[in-house]
């Protein structure tokens, strides 16, 4: 996957999830010595924004500028969930960050999407939608959500920035829904080391229009 996108010298970033973490005998990278790796390619954009007070090591914000290159149009967020989810800190980093930001731009606020690998735990509440006329997806899963995921919904309430928030960590679970006014979706297996079903290996495109960053446009392209 990375060398498609170095040989395509398309922009690229990750952030780290359970697998990242030693959930096989013979691994034996850390976090960091991986980010260290992925930054020796020549397209890969992925940091660690956050100290050593912060739990994770794939903690950061990537800005969006408008076409003219005079302002910041759209963030994109990255968090670290770990084995575990996300913590408090990481929630609190976020805040502090985003609200920092909206101050820099003059008070307004920077449309933006989040991208962690486990989900929250309103996943279950999309989830429970699955039998319903209209639902987008498959759901091939129940949602494995993790307990470390601190009241970080009521955050993105509370800051209102993040239009879409994308996870993982489900392989058989594509779906996108709404909750409370949040847009949650999965993006499933593109990998073939794990479980998975062969039908829906593939990725999610997500389109954004300068003419309106409020909103967004999304789908699954699949290898089959």
């Amino acid at each position: 996957l990375v060398s498609a996108m170095e040989n395509n010298q398309i922009p690229w970033a990750n952030t780290f999830g359970n697998h990242d973490y030693g959930d096989r005998e013979s691994w034996s990278y850390s976090a960091d010595s991986q980010m260290n790796v992925y930054n020796s390619f020549s397209y890969c954009l992925s940091r660690n924004d956050n100290d050593s007070t912060i739990d994770g090591c794939s903690n950061y914000n990537l800005p969006i500028l408008s076409s003219d290159g005079k302002h910041v149009a759209y963030q994109l967020w990255a968090l670290d969930t770990r084995n575990n989810g996300l913590s408090s800190n990481q929630r609190d980093w976020y805040v502090n960050t985003s609200k920092a930001m909206k101050k820099e731009n003059g008070g307004k606020l920077i449309n933006s999407m989040m991208f962690f690998h486990i989900p929250l735990p309103q996943m279950n509440n999309i989830y429970d939608q699955r039998n319903n006329d209209g639902f987008i997806g498959h759901a091939g899963e129940v949602p494995n959500t993790a307990a470390g995921n601190t009241d970080m919904f009521g955050a993105l309430k509370e800051v209102g920035d993040v239009r879409l928030l994308v996870n993982s960590h489900d392989h058989k679970n594509d779906f996108i829904g709404t909750y409370d006014g949040i847009d949650m979706c999965y993006s499933s297996s593109v990998g073939y080391q794990y479980y998975r079903d062969e039908n829906m290996m593939g990725a999610r495109v997500i389109n954004l229009s300068e003419d309106d960053l409020s909103t967004y446009e999304t789908h699954m392209v699949y290898a089959k």
